[in-house]
């Protein structure tokens, strides 16, 4: 009798531990289930399938954020990678915010166009876009550029990047009387062009956005010569650097690479009252990390590696030039 009275207590408690064990696996499929609904749902408002739909939307969100003069609302249509490392996006906010009251704003004339890149690790698409409005008698254009989507590889499996898609530049100008900008002004670092920024562009211009030319020969055009180059680097620089990485930092420059410009961001990273800007530029068949500092208008710092990981350029040195710029 002792012996089936264990029996039955052993029995017993198996069965609820049968019964718990489905319980707890149910909860976990429901948990997976739920946490992969809401990683869809995140991804659905956030992405977007084409350029027609990305300008669709943004260009609504950013006049509705004029009308209802929304600062907040316009500095979250960046995505945030840009949001955390453009230390200026709100001086631009301002100067924008700041042209007009924008409590009459048409939408006029749009347009767009994207591309797509898959590479290894990631694949997004990029959109470049405007929109032209009117405010009372003055026409504007907005031009507006980010990412539609972007994708990251995870252990070999495809995840939507949310902190990478969204706007990344915006630039505002005024329209003469044949829809002209009045004035053309770059906009290729990320965050909202203002007056306060145009030299730095330049030099990004400069610096950045090379690409390789050749004669029909097969010799390299040089795009800009020694003198003009250290025209715009700073006296400290060229006094204390070394020779061979300024001579190397100038002839990448002057020879041209081509520059990744559609899915990497230059950062504008203000320190000490100098500016960081980095981006990656691909380099042969490598891709390479690449950053300046800019003091006073004047390039007073630069370093590159072999790495696609952001660097931090040393003010007064450049490094990591002679050997791998051949």
């Amino acid at each position: 009798m002792k012996s089936l009275k264990s029996f039955a207590i052993k029995a017993v408690v198996c069965c609820l531990m049968l019964s718990i064990v489905p319980l707890s696996g149910c909860n976990s499929i429901r948990e997976r289930i739920e946490s992969n609904r809401a990683e869809r749902e995140e991804e659905e408002k956030y992405k977007f399938d084409t350029d027609k739909d990305f300008l669709n939307f943004y260009r609504r969100e950013i006049t509705n954020s004029l009308r209802k003069n929304d600062k907040s609302a316009l500095r979250s249509l960046f995505c945030e990678t840009v949001i955390e490392n453009t230390d200026d996006l709100d001086e631009g906010i301002s100067y924008i915010f700041d042209l007009e009251d924008w409590d009459q704003v048409d939408m006029l004339r749009s347009n767009s166009s994207a591309y797509k890149e898959f590479n290894s690790g990631e694949h997004f698409t990029f959109v470049s876009a405007w929109v032209d409005i009117e405010e009372g008698d003055t026409q504007y254009r907005i031009y507006f550029s980010g990412f539609a989507s972007y994708y990251v590889e995870v252990k070999s499996i495809s995840q939507f990047s949310k902190e990478n898609t969204g706007l990344t530049n915006l630039l505002i100008c005024e329209l003469d009387e044949n829809n002209k900008p009045v004035e053309q002004a770059c906009y290729t670092i990320n965050g909202i062009y203002y007056p306060g920024r145009q030299d730095i562009e330049n030099i990004v211009d400069t610096v950045f956005n090379t690409y390789s030319s050749t004669n029909d020969d097969g010799s390299y055009i040089d795009t800009m010569t020694d003198e003009a180059l250290e025209s715009i680097m700073s006296p400290e620089l060229l006094k204390s650097a070394d020779k061979d990485e300024l001579e190397a930092f100038i002839r990448l420059i002057r020879y041209g690479y081509n520059s990744k410009e559609h899915n990497v961001f230059f950062f504008m990273n203000e320190k000490n009252g100098s500016y960081i800007l980095s981006t990656v530029i691909h380099l042969g068949l490598d891709d390479r990390s690449i950053a300046i500092i800019v003091r006073d208008g004047l390039i007073d710092g630069a370093v590159i590696s072999e790495e696609t990981d952001p660097v931090t350029p040393k003010s007064g040195e450049i490094e990591g030039f002679s050997d791998l710029v051949d």
